[in-house]
């Protein structure tokens, strides 16, 4: 019984440490993007101007469930500071656009 108790210990605590190292907001891959693409040819925004992209799970999570609200991908440029942040829906339809800092596309709100 003892044995069976130090083991059930061991893989309570290997378990929480691995579940407690995770960050909250992991980059992931965007499953929807057709859903960028669309928005960044709409924008004439070309590829060779990216610096970088990050898509983040939006979410909830309690005791019980954990649930994708949405994604938000930021994209970063060479030629300015700040960056154009899309939200999409948990399925991918895009909710908003817009950018902040310095950079600024026309015909898309800066904040």
């Amino acid at each position: 019984m003892k044995y069976l108790t130090t083991t059930a210990l061991a893989l309570s605590t290997l378990f929480l440490s691995s579940t407690l190292v995770l960050p909250a907001h992991a980059a992931a891959p965007n499953p929807y993007p057709d859903q960028i693409q669309k928005v960044l040819t709409k924008y004439n925004i070309e590829q060779s101007t990216i610096k970088s992209q990050t898509t983040l799970e939006r979410g909830i999570s309690n005791d019980r469930r954990q649930r994708i609200e949405g994604y938000d991908t930021f994209i970063r440029f060479h030629d300015c500071k700040g960056y154009l942040k899309i939200a999409q829906h948990r399925f991918g339809h895009v909710r908003q656009v817009f950018t902040r800092g310095e950079c600024s596309v026309p015909g898309i709100d800066n904040f």
